[in-house]
């Protein structure tokens, strides 16, 4: 069986993310038959849930921003299948609740195990920049691991429930041995490099050898 692209992407991607979350995805990719019956379906869910990411909610006067989820950089199929948060879509709500004058406050409310690092430190330097503007509170509601720490971090506070969980903070990276995978499916992988001191450093760590 090959393995499904995906499985690709997650052991190439740097991730922020709760180790055990990032565990299951990976086994559930390695196991999975055939995904695209429910790709198709899933995409129209995840991007109408997306663009409601792009607005807040409105409790009074307080805007209440969701962070849940998978955290990816912009909306993607590892998004849509694990189902989550982008980081365009959850800034996109942000800076419309920082303009608007009728909001005085603004709530991050997260529940989320982190995700990848890509657009993470930029988000969080752009909430830390906007503190002084306008409260901003995050909620550990219940879990606020990793990237999604991270970017809660960047408010003027951080509240826990009381069943909450907050940490996991560091990042990894998944990997898998495909190469019999990628034998088996005729595939053959080679890499040009401009540079004959890091050619011959992958050349001798046996990185090249499928």
């Amino acid at each position: 069986m090959q393995p499904h692209p995906l499985t690709f992407e997650v052991s190439q991607t740097i991730w922020a993310i709760e180790p055990t979350y990032l565990a299951n995805m990976v086994r559930t990719l390695s196991e999975a038959k055939d995904l695209r019956p429910i790709e198709q379906q899933a995409r129209q869910t995840y991007y109408s849930a997306d663009r409601v990411s792009r607005q807040f909610l409105s409790a009074g006067n307080v805007a209440v921003l969701p962070l849940r989820g998978l955290i990816t950089h912009r909306e993607s199929l590892l998004g849509l299948l694990f189902g989550g948060t982008s980081i365009t879509g959850f800034r996109a709500a942000f800076r419309q609740a920082l303009r608007d004058p009728s909001v005085s406050a603004i709530i991050f409310d997260v529940d989320s195990p982190g995700g990848t690092i890509d657009g993470v430190p930029e988000l969080a330097d752009e909430i830390f920049a906007a503190r002084g503007r306008k409260p901003m509170v995050a909620v550990a509601n219940t879990q606020m691991a990793s990237a999604a720490y991270w970017i809660a971090s960047a408010a003027d506070e951080i509240v826990v429930t009381p069943s909450g969980s907050v940490g996991s903070i560091g990042v990894l990276t998944a990997h898998e041995d495909l190469s019999r995978a990628t034998q088996m499916a005729g595939i053959k992988q080679a890499s040009g490099f401009a540079g004959n001191i890091l050619a011959g450093i992958f050349a001798h760590s046996g990185a090249l050898d499928y």
